[in-house]
């Protein structure tokens, strides 16, 4: 009778812990201090300033606690100093102030959403000031002066096109680009939904 290895499963069981699951415990702990004077590795972002001569040289604001975003899930929401970089595939949904946090006075902090990697179809209301993430396109266009700084037509709402089936069509703005595989199919006007006067919608249909 062959006898069972009975470390088999415990030496397996610990190759998870250290290869899987725990690295990723990990990187989701991924938020540090560093001094102001260090470069924000890529992927990381600033979520807070403060003081601490005993910590790094410099003035008031040496210190600046960075979080590894580029580890966020798909639709996931972090509050960032306005001084930070967006990165890649995210957006921004809020502004707001919090003295608190951040230097630099009223709107120092920026609320952003991870857009990549959301399903075909997915809607998002974004301040008009963030960058249209590839694969989206503008579908409305409002006010919030409570969500974003900039007055009015300051909110955009966008839809990922990106990966819907062909024969697919969307009502969008104008103004947005046109993604690769689609066509217009027809124009018209609502002034409730896009600015930019008459003729501001146009139908896209995915042909390919």
């Amino acid at each position: 009778m062959k006898k069972k290895n009975i470390l088999t499963p415990i030496i397996l069981t610990l190759g998870i812990a250290i290869g899987g699951i725990f690295p990723e415990k990990e990187a989701l702990s991924q938020t540090i201090q560093i001094c102001s004077s260090s470069a924000i590795p890529t992927g990381f972002v600033v979520t807070g300033v403060s003081t601490n001569f005993a910590q790094c040289g410099g003035g008031f604001n040496n210190i600046l606690t960075i979080q590894n975003a580029s580890i966020l899930r798909p639709g996931s929401s972090l509050s960032i100093c306005s001084s930070s970089a967006i990165p890649t595939g995210f957006v921004v949904t809020g502004v707001s102030t919090s003295l608190a946090e951040c230097y630099g006075g009223f709107k120092n902090i920026v609320t952003i959403r991870r857009a990549e990697g959301l399903p075909s179809g997915s809607s998002l209301s974004i301040c008009s000031s963030s960058a249209i993430p590839t694969g989206f396109v503008v579908t409305g266009v409002s006010t919030s002066l409570a969500e974003c700084y900039g007055g009015f037509n300051n909110i955009v709402t966008i839809r990922r096109a990106e990966g819907l089936p062909v024969g697919s069509s969307l009502s969008i703005c104008s103004s947005s680009a046109i993604p690769t595989g689609f066509v217009v199919t027809g124009v018209s006007t609502s002034l409730a939904e896009c600015y930019g006067g008459f003729n501001n919608i146009v139908t896209i249909r995915r042909v390919f």
